[in-house]
């Protein structure tokens, strides 16, 4: 059984930014995706095809593993993005500035 097929967790509902934030990257780091999702990941201007390739399906993986953890309600923010980056960006963001709204003077 893969990692995929034994770990899940509670999709991204407007209300557990903090908890889902902790536990998606806990995930992506468990399925080596996370360095593509904080923008570390690189390739070498001399990789050949076959490494390109699986650079890019790398970063889709993270992104479509991001957007499959994000309750529907909650998939207007990122269905304009990009890319995962842009995307965890976009949450962080959104979340950030709500839980900061929210705090006393």
């Amino acid at each position: 059984m893969s990692v995929e097929e034994k770990w899940s967790i509670d999709k991204l509902d407007g209300n557990n930014y903090a908890t889902w934030k902790f536990q998606m990257k806990h995930l992506l780091l468990a399925k080596d995706l996370w360095e593509h999702v904080e923008g570390t990941a690189e390739i070498g201007n001399d990789a050949n095809a076959q490494a390109r390739a699986e650079f890019a399906q790398k970063s889709q993986k993270a992104f479509s593993t991001i957007v499959l953890a994000i309750s529907t309600n909650q998939l207007y923010l990122v269905t304009s993005c990009d890319g995962q980056n842009e995307a965890w960006e976009v949450l962080h963001a959104n979340f950030i500035r709500g839980t900061l709204a929210n705090k006393p003077l």
